[in-house]
């Protein structure tokens, strides 16, 4: 690959890595659970992106994601990511005040 042909951004990198091999796994659980190929993964982070922007989600915005550790996570934030946003974790398990804190520093979405 050429200096060119290098992605200069993580979701370029990601839709590089997407178009190498779409029908490979990319994301597994260590428990043997749901699984995503690299198709999957990038249809639904299309689907995130495209839903978010019609939110009006645009670039510099914060998107917060409070779920468990699973495969669903993943097309949320890189989804995220491609309309510019932000995304950051919290614990589903942090107190209501806490939370308010967090979203209020963060001024996200």
């Amino acid at each position: 690959m050429s200096a060119a042909q290098r992605p200069t951004t993580l979701c370029e990198a990601f839709q590089l890595s997407a178009a190498v091999d779409p029908a490979a796994v990319a994301l597994r659980t260590a428990d043997g659970g749901p699984t995503l190929t690299w198709v999957q993964y990038s249809d639904q982070v299309r689907a995130v992106a495209a839903g978010l922007s019609g939110l009006g989600v645009t670039r510099g915005d914060t998107v917060s994601l409070m779920m468990s550790n699973r495969v669903a996570f993943y097309p949320l934030e890189v989804g995220a990511q491609h309309v510019g946003a932000t995304s950051f974790s919290v614990y589903n398990t942090l107190p209501a005040g806490d939370l308010a804190h967090v979203f209020g520093k963060t001024r996200s979405l």
